[in-house]
């Protein structure tokens, strides 16, 4: 039925419905509750002899905030949303001495209309009252709805444009000014990119150009400007006003494929991995460059080739410090020292935040690790924290103890890569995950981590280090392995070369010695010009090739090979005889190390002198593998200039 509302001055009014929840018997007076609220009481706690019901003085929204206010009572905090009986939110409880305090700060109550339940006055009221002019003053401003602004969206369901870009409105820290969540239909601020280049995998602020990179094309974007073309053919730049431009695609079809942790930048070269291609390129003003070819296109080729950019699941199974009863609580655990997994050891830096911790064969989707301490560390050091308690009961276990469990992952290969400021290179990582039987992301991960000198136009070496992530700082290289922080080239530690991640590895260079390389050669000799501490670890000679001696016997290859030799303090020893020092490797004469060339090849069939008999090895190229030892100033400067060998020609 209409209410009739008595004016008593010249304002006018508006009447507003309030909606409500009105799921509540209206017949349970005996909480105090209004007929038409939501659960917002004036007591559930209590008993209440004389129940109130109020009309909020003001409106507001059933998903208002919360308030926060002090008792001046005794500066108890209580934390309310705003109290009205008609939209409020649910789950408020109100005890009748906090409903007392919130009275005295002036949140309870508004305009008081019956005191007991019985009354019909102040029932089913979801109706409000509300003045039309600000400040109910005489000719005020007239409050009304307005204009209804609508926009009429044919499909309003998402959409996945993977080739495509927009913007929001502007944001400038000076002047205040933040449209961030600003996207307005009515302005151009989308811009769509070929989608058979599939999709946009990383974008590049360079000056006033974007670089755009898909999968298979990359592309530049004018940034606040915009071209277009003269009669005569010409081109003319339009003022700002435009926030993307016209984009345009660089020559040649390659992308970034699926791996934007591939980029690098210095200067104004761009670096980049593109493993559909099975190719490392460069982004300069000269355009794209395939930098793979300078002298490793096999090499990238096999390796690209077998990158899988999937995520893979991967199960490991952690074996325990100590048992745990099935019927314990457990929020952290305490892994052994290796991760064994279908019978390989795994480290336990490869666990990651986010796993899923799988029991009884039940992955637990709640039940992931939350946290990791000291996964370098020895047992029982190393903790895995759990995102909350969790017991084997729960799942099915009911008696004994399991001394393993397992956590689910998901890994990917990555191509990761970033350029050095510190040596002037651009740095790239291959990281696979390795397979067995098979299946893919079982095992350990594989790498080659390498690096690309611009002055020398090739790659220069590869390195011992895996990282997780790699950075440049100014003249600073950083690399991040499983969580921590390690600084490259640091010079302010003594004898720290060749460490990496607190492990050191030798120094390995790989040459071959090739001269007149159509005469077949006795190689009797080795020398090379440096410091001490480098020792010779193999020297083979080409292969003979495929050949057998009659179709019953086998194909086989024969090549000569040398014994190691020792570095100049590796190989000293004391003659038992004379009490001289001798040398077993390397001898040192005028700042020069040489040493002979001892053969050690096994015997091949038809073969007469073989083996020490010969003086050195015959070939018409051999391949020399030199490492720095371990026993000469570990960790210290190591310099390698150049190497040689003493030959005669074969008398075949």
């Amino acid at each position: 039925m209409p209410y009739a509302l008595q004016i008593k001055y010249f304002n006018s009014f508006w009447l507003k419905k309030v909606n409500g929840n009105v799921d509540l018997d209206p017949s349970n007076t005996s909480t105090g509750s209004s007929t038409v609220t939501t659960s917002v009481n004036a007591t559930t706690s209590e008993t209440v002899t004389d129940p109130a019901y109020y009309l909020p003085t003001w409106p507001s929204l059933p998903w208002a905030t919360d308030l926060y206010r002090t008792n001046p009572n005794d500066n108890t905090i209580y934390q309310v949303p705003p109290i009205f009986p008609w939209g409020g939110r649910s789950g408020l409880t109100l005890t009748m001495s906090n409903w007392n305090a919130l009275t005295a700060i002036g949140l309870g109550k508004g305009s008081e209309l019956n005191t007991s339940p019985s009354q019909e006055v102040g029932r089913e009221r979801n109706w409000f009252v509300e003045e039309a002019r600000i400040d109910g003053g005489y000719n005020n401003t007239s409050v009304d709805f307005g204009v209804k602004a609508f926009f009429v969206e044919d499909n309003n369901n998402q959409e996945h444009r993977f080739s495509s870009l927009i913007h929001s409105g502007v944001y400038n820290s000076r002047t205040g000014i933040n449209e961030t969540n600003v996207f307005s239909t009515a302005l151009p601020i989308t811009r769509s990119l070929d989608p058979v280049n599939n999709s946009i995998q990383k974008l590049y602020a360079s000056d006033t150009n974007l670089i755009v990179f898909q999968e298979n094309k990359v592309s530049r974007g004018l940034i606040d400007k915009d071209i277009i073309y003269t009669a005569e053919g010409g081109s003319q730049t339009l003022p700002p006003g435009i926030v993307l431009g016209q984009i345009t695609p660089y020559l040649g079809n390659y992308g970034i494929s699926k791996n934007p942790e591939s980029f690098g930048t210095f200067g104004n070269s761009r670096y980049f991995a593109d493993v559909n291609r099975n190719a490392i390129m460069r982004l300069a003003e000269n355009g794209l460059t395939e930098i793979s070819k300078y002298g490793m296109i096999d090499f990238f080729r096999d390796e690209l080739s077998n990158v899988n950019n999937g995520f893979v699941q991967r199960l490991y199974s952690m074996s325990l410090y100590q048992t745990v009863n099935y019927n314990s609580n457990i929020s952290e655990i305490s892994p052994s020292n290796k991760n064994i997994s279908l019978g390989i050891n795994i480290d336990l830096n490869e666990l990651r935040p986010g796993m899923l911790l799988q029991i009884n064969g039940q992955s637990l989707q709640d039940v992931y690790i939350a946290s990791l301490r000291d996964m370098d560390g020895q047992s029982p050091s190393a903790t895995v924290y759990l995102s909350r308690s969790v017991s084997g009961e729960e799942y099915g276990l009911t008696s004994g103890t399991y001394s393993a469990v397992n956590f689910i992952g998901f890994v990917k290969d990555k191509v990761l890569g970033v350029y050095d400021n510190r040596n002037n290179n651009y740095v790239l990582s291959i990281q696979k995950n390795q397979s067995q039987s098979g299946r893919r992301g079982v095992d350990s991960v594989v790498f080659k981590t390498l690096n690309f000198d611009e002055t020398v136009k090739g790659w220069v070496s590869f390195f011992n280090y895996m990282p997780t992530d790699m950075l440049s700082l100014q003249n600073k290289f950083f690399t991040v392995k499983n969580g921590d922080l390690y600084r490259h080239y640091d010079e302010t530690t003594s004898d720290n070369r060749g460490s990496f991640y607190g492990v050191k590895y030798p120094a390995t260079v790989q040459f071959i010695f090739n001269d007149n390389p159509q005469i077949s050669k006795n190689f009797q000799t080795i020398n090379y010009e440096g410091n001490s501490g480098w020792e010779v670890t193999s020297i083979l000679s080409d292969s003979s090739g495929q050949v057998r001696y009659s179709s019953n016997d086998p194909w086989f290859t024969t090549r000569d090979f040398t014994n190691a030799v020792y570095s100049y303090v590796e190989g000293a020893y004391t003659d038992t005889i004379t009490g001289q020092t001798g040398y077993a490797g390397f001898v040192k004469k005028e700042n020069k190390y040489y040493a002979n060339l001892i053969n050690n090849s096994t015997a091949s069939p038809n073969e007469i002198i073989f083996g020490d008999s010969m003086s050195g090895i015959k070939g018409f190229f051999t391949t020399v593998t030199m490492s720095t030892d371990s026993v000469t100033n570990p960790g210290g400067e190591k310099q390698l200039f150049s190497a040689g060998s003493k030959y005669v020609v074969s008398s075949y």
